[in-house]
């Protein structure tokens, strides 16, 4: 789904861009400290590339297990020989219009992962029904 105007995208627009006048390192330095983890002096090059894609430079996103809108499906999150993994590929589609875009897109995938036997249908199945009973914020 895309962020339209209104109050949420206004507020974050307005931390961003008040966030983008900080040193990164201090700000991390706070984060880090707030959460609990050390800070080893290491330090972080500064940049902002322009998009709102969700990937980050200095952060990997792992997800060992196949979870849509806090509901687990109890099935780990497959990869092909490259490395690309099955949520990989269904968010490569967002974002989504809609809750049933998301869940056909799900399907879709899962569907061509079973076909190619990267996972098995009754796994697939196990992922496609989470995804359908899942509740998503919109």
């Amino acid at each position: 789904m895309t962020l339209g105007s209104g109050v949420f995208a206004d507020k974050r627009r307005l931390m961003l861009d008040h966030a983008r006048g900080y040193d990164v390192n201090r700000l991390l330095q706070v984060f880090r400290a707030n959460a609990g983890l050390p800070s080893d002096g290491t330090e972080f090059a500064p940049f902002f590339e322009g998009t709102e894609d969700p990937t980050h430079a200095y952060v990997r996103r792992a997800e060992p297990r196949v979870v849509f809108g806090g509901t687990d499906s109890g099935v780990a999150n497959p990869a092909r020989p490259d490395g690309t993994t099955l949520l990989d590929e269904i968010w490569a589609g967002a974002p989504f219009a809609s809750k049933g875009a998301l869940v056909a897109r799900v399907w879709t995938t899962v569907d061509a992962w079973v076909a190619a036997g990267l996972l098995g249908r009754a796994d697939g199945d196990r992922i496609g029904a989470t995804a359908a009973r899942a509740s998503y914020v919109s």
